[in-house]
């Protein structure tokens, strides 16, 4: 079952990144940072991509490639997590599937959290 992108499940205010910026933790990877902070209510997720991506179509196209990846990855059982994906400089010339693979990780890191394996700080460094 695909992960539905509808306005409950975004992050979209300025404050709601803010607060997972300030507070979250980080898992880098080559093509996303992913940014995790625990909350109440479903699973949400942001994504930012700056121009350091690339011109505006390029921008654009990423954005896309998040979407899908993210619609195809993500667990809609998964909450209580605000996520933020931030596009890396090379993610402009990362075919999809590897965008959609670093999100199944991200996936994977989430699920094992949410399992109650080990604490967050630790499954993140997996």
């Amino acid at each position: 079952m695909p992960f539905p992108l509808d306005k409950s499940r975004r992050i979209r205010r300025n404050s709601e990144y803010e607060r997972v910026y300030s507070g979250g933790v980080k898992s880098p990877g080559r093509y996303l940072l992913a940014i995790m902070k625990p909350s109440e209510g479903p699973l949400r997720v942001g994504m930012t991509v700056s121009r350091k991506v690339g011109c505006a179509c390029v921008r654009n196209l990423v954005k896309r490639r998040i979407r899908e990846a993210v619609r195809q990855e993500l667990d809609p059982s998964l909450s209580g997590w605000d996520l933020v994906l931030v596009a890396r400089k090379g993610a402009g010339d990362a075919p999809f599937f590897k965008i959609a693979l670093e999100v199944r990780r991200i996936a994977g890191k989430l699920a094992v959290i949410k399992a109650g394996l080990p604490k967050p700080r630790e499954a993140l460094a997996i």
